[in-house]
């Protein structure tokens, strides 16, 4: 792809200039010439990713998403954004969850998967009063509950482990009903009248892969497990995972696996063990510790094996009783190493390509250049 002398120039560059050659040992990228329906599966690659932000692209929140009219942003990750908005019908305050990329020729899905949450009934789970389409994004309503959540940092621990046990029965009934939510964290725990299991915009059927058309992995890599990390077909014991980290940041202050990059979590997800809860709070229970790292076991054969399982085993602690089989865990470090280095490698080189072509495709989208680079850094 050559550059064209009269093309329009980059604002802050002369008209006919050629960019700059990249550094000897800066990283070149090359891409082919790009097709509509390239350029959209990559944006929408880098967005659920979290690479790229929407906000980047669009600029200032929609004042509608369908008939609903925007009242503030709420929150906003890597699937989407939370948006409160009013339904003018009834005048009720409902949150609207406006999904990342298009929906295109999964909306048939898309209707699918909505009507299987609007049939999850229970209390600690978020009513699903709607769904729809809006600019060729999914979107779907969900009743207003506030803005606290499990996020708060005043939460005691006997009010972490009651709630956790709501959250588990939760999911526990989600799962009979075939859906796993893939995206448990404390923000996505709200905390009304009661605690309620927000956010199932990622849930997925059982025995359906955890990425995405384009391959990115859908999740927030702190919460998630080693197989889900690695794309796998997985089932109900990641969201057991999933609470585990949750139980083990909120008792010790600590998130399990942190590090500076995404890289850096994913690798130590995928092959670390973490410090053992105590070691951060001596004063934490034994019998709490285990629980925590028995939900957190890399194997999910060694996990408890539903999260009515766990929840009992809160229950358990919370009455003062036996903690119940041993922990689960890893034996051979240097096997798991080995069983997700292949998977990891790919997923690093895929971060660092779209970590590559960020800044000009951004460029690229808002309109500020004529055409893709050939070459850039």
């Amino acid at each position: 792809m050559g550059i064209d002398p009269n093309a329009a120039a980059t604002p802050g560059e002369p008209a006919g200039s050629t960019p700059p050659s990249p550094t000897p040992n800066s990283p070149t990228i090359r891409l082919p010439d790009v097709t509509p329906s390239d350029e959209h599966d990559l944006a929408d690659a880098l967005l659920s990713s979290g690479l790229l932000d929407i906000t980047e692209l669009t600029g200032s929140p929609p004042e509608h998403i369908g008939r609903y009219e925007v009242e503030r942003l709420l929150g906003e990750g890597a699937c989407g954004e939370v948006f409160a908005a009013r339904d003018p019908e009834i005048g009720r305050v409902v949150a609207v969850k406006l999904l990342r990329g298009q929906v295109g020729e999964t909306l048939t899905r898309f209707r699918k998967e909505m009507r299987v949450l609007a049939s999850l009934h229970h209390p600690n789970i978020v009513e699903i009063h709607d769904a729809g389409v809006h600019d060729y994004r999914a979107f779907f309503v969900m009743e207003y509950l506030g803005d606290r959540s499990l996020s708060a940092d005043d939460i005691s621990e006997d009010e972490t482990v009651e709630i956790l046990e709501q959250v588990a029965r939760a999911c526990h009934a989600a799962h009979d009903a075939g859906v796993i939510h893939h995206d448990l964290k404390p923000a996505n725990i709200l905390l009304a009248d009661r605690p309620v299991v927000a956010d199932f915009g990622i849930a997925k059927a059982r025995d359906e892969p955890t990425t995405t058309k384009t391959g990115a992995i859908i999740g927030t890599p702190h919460y998630m497990s080693p197989e889900q990390l690695n794309g796998l077909r997985d089932d109900p014991r990641t969201d057991v995972y999933a609470m585990g980290v949750i139980l083990y940041e909120k008792l010790t202050g600590e998130l399990p696996f942190a590090g500076a990059s995404v890289l850096e979590v994913i690798t130590k997800v995928a092959t670390a063990q973490p410090k053992r809860p105590r070691e951060l709070v001596p004063a934490l229970s034994r019998h709490l510790e285990q629980i925590i790292l028995r939900a957190m076991a890399h194997d999910p054969d060694q996990r408890f094996q539903t999260a009515q399982d766990l929840a009992e085993a809160l229950r358990n602690f919370r009455a003062g009783g036996d903690p119940g089989p041993g922990l689960g865990g890893v034996a051979d470090k240097g096997l798991l190493v080995r069983r997700w280095l292949v998977p990891i490698a790919i997923l690093v080189g895929a971060v660092l390509i779209g970590m590559g072509v960020r800044k000009p495709l951004r460029r690229w989208l808002r309109g500020s250049t004529p055409a893709v680079p050939a070459t850039f850094t």
